[in-house]
C-alpha cells in the first residue's frame, strides 16, 4: 500500500467485476473472461486466445470537443476532419454542445475502427506472425488466413 500511496502506479488496482463485466460485453464466456490478464498498463486481455494489439489508437476527447466548437474542424484550419456539427452559436443548451461532442467522439471511433481494420489486413497480408500465432489457441490450425478471415486471434485496443 505504501508504494501504491506515493504514486508510482506499481501495483496497480483493478476492478475484477467490472473487468469480467466488460469482457463479457465484448463476447467472451465468463470462464475466459475470468482468465483475463493485464497487458502493458491497463489492458485486459484473455492469455491464449487473443493476440492484442494494445494500445494501437488513441482518441483525443478534448479534440473531440474542439471540433464540436468549430463544426467539424480543427481551430484555424479550413478543411473539415470530423463530422459536421451545427454552428455553436446556434446552441441553445448545454444538451445541444453535448449532442455535437458526441458525434464527434462518434465520426471519431467510427474512424480510428475503419482504419485499424485496414492496418490489420495490412498485418495479415505482409506480415504474419508465426511464433506469436503459436501462443494463441487455433491460430496455426487457421492459417494461412484468407482476406475474408477474421480470426478471433487478433484484436487491437484503442484508448478515449
Amino acid at each position: 500500500m505504501t508504494v501504491a500511496r506515493v504514486g508510482q502506479g506499481t501495483p496497480a488496482f483493478f476492478s475484477h467485476e467490472a473487468t469480467i463485466s466488460a469482457l463479457k460485453s465484448y463476447g467472451y464466456p465468463e470462464d475466459e473472461a475470468r482468465n483475463y490478464a493485464v497487458v502493458g498498463c491497463v489492458e485486459p486481455t484473455i492469455p491464449g486466445k487473443s493476440f492484442c494489439s494494445t494500445d494501437a489508437a488513441l482518441v483525443n476527447l478534448p479534440v473531440c470537443l474542439e471540433l464540436a466548437l468549430n463544426r467539424g474542424r480543427r481551430t484555424g484550419r479550413r478543411k473539415r476532419v470530423g463530422a459536421e456539427t451545427a454552428d455553436p452559436r446556434t446552441f441553445t443548451s448545454s444538451a445541444d454542445l453535448l449532442d455535437a461532442f458526441r458525434r464527434q467522439v462518434d465520426h471519431l471511433v467510427k474512424r480510428l475502427v475503419d482504419d485499424i481494420q485496414i492496418i490489420e489486413l495490412g498485418n495479415r497480408r505482409f506480415h504474419p506472425t508465426p511464433f506469436s500465432s503459436m501462443l494463441v489457441d487455433g491460430c496455426i490450425e487457421s492459417e494461412p488466413f484468407t482476406e475474408e478471415d477474421k480470426p478471433a486471434c487478433n484484436k487491437t485496443n484503442g484508448f478515449l
